[in-house]
């Protein structure tokens, strides 16, 4: 099982925090598989820009130079969540530049509402890869078209991903099916340039009677982002609001992340254990730097 907690800065960064045991159930007990496994993932954004041929032609998509990336953590089915992120980091490595023309407003005689964009690689783009372009409709520095990303692209990206793999998925509604073989809950952290901000969004899974559907939701600056086991949530959060004027989110979470991992281990409860890792996240980057791991 796992436990993962994220929140704001008072300067708007973003602080991921959480255990790294893997565990599965058999007979009902929960058995140790590893620890030291990464749930806390920063993934490249790379965008991919046209290249022409001497007709006009799109022939094919550029890599950039990655500079940018988001950060996701997970709790819940370890092959499907993976199953997922592979999904997410495959798609975020394959973003495309590209153009909307818009459309002709015939009333103003004009064409109306043209601009860049970025898609999916998997998004149809025919009109735009079938059009003889002029030499210069892409005349635009690479670091231009990673200005495009946004919160609204990110969140459609991540929707797409995690639902995807849902909508492939059927729920067997015979005595034997356990969601928790499926039930895959993230946190995502990333930033965009339209808001200038950095971002918080929870994806979760919530399962009917015969359907999963996805549960998103953004998460305000004083609130926290949490998934995994509840055991300790109240606690985490009586702390952090408490607290939280006079000390650092990274500080608090760190602190009761670790006393959580402690007192299950000491009922030997084999949800979460350690090491403990804290990770931090600002501006399309991971904070490295500003890393801390507890093992002890």
């Amino acid at each position: 099982m796992t436990l993962v907690v994220a929140g704001f800065e008072k300067d708007g960064s973003i602080v991921f925090c959480g255990d790294s045991l893997i565990t599965t159930k058999f007979s009902g007990i929960s058995v140790k598989l590893t620890s030291s496994f990464r749930k806390i993932i920063p993934l490249e954004i790379i965008i991919r820009v046209p290249d022409f041929s001497p007709d006009g032609t799109i022939i094919r998509y550029v890599e950039t130079t990655s500079s940018h990336r988001c950060i996701i953590a997970f709790a819940g089915s370890t092959l499907v969540s993976q199953h997922i992120i592979n999904s997410i980091q495959g798609h975020l490595r394959r973003v495309k530049y590209t153009y909307d023309s818009g459309e002709y407003d015939y009333s103003e005689g004009r064409q109306k509402g043209a601009h860049y964009k970025l898609i999916m690689d998997c998004e149809n783009n025919d009109k735009v890869e079938k059009t003889l372009w002029d030499e210069d409709i892409f005349n635009t520095p690479a670091e231009l078209a990673s200005e495009l990303i946004s919160k609204d692209f990110l969140i459609r990206l991540f929707k797409h991903c995690i639902q995807g793999v849902m909508d492939n998925f059927y729920i067997n509604t015979n005595e034997f099916f356990e969601p928790e073989w499926f039930l895959s809950d993230f946190i995502v952290a990333f930033s965009c340039y339209e808001t200038k901000k950095n971002h918080l969004v929870t994806f979760k899974m919530d399962f009917g009677d015969s359907a999963v559907n996805l549960v998103v939701e953004e998460i305000d600056k004083d609130e926290l982002a949490m998934i995994g086991i509840s055991r300790y949530n109240e606690k985490i959060k009586f702390s952090y609001q408490e607290k939280k004027e006079n000390s650092s989110t990274a500080n608090i979470l760190f602190s009761e992340i670790i006393n959580a991992v402690k007192d299950n281990e000491s009922a030997d409860l084999r949800e979460i254990g350690r090491p403990v890792v804290l990770k931090m996240f600002d501006l399309h980057r991971e904070l490295r730097d500003k890393q801390k791991e507890w093992r002890k």
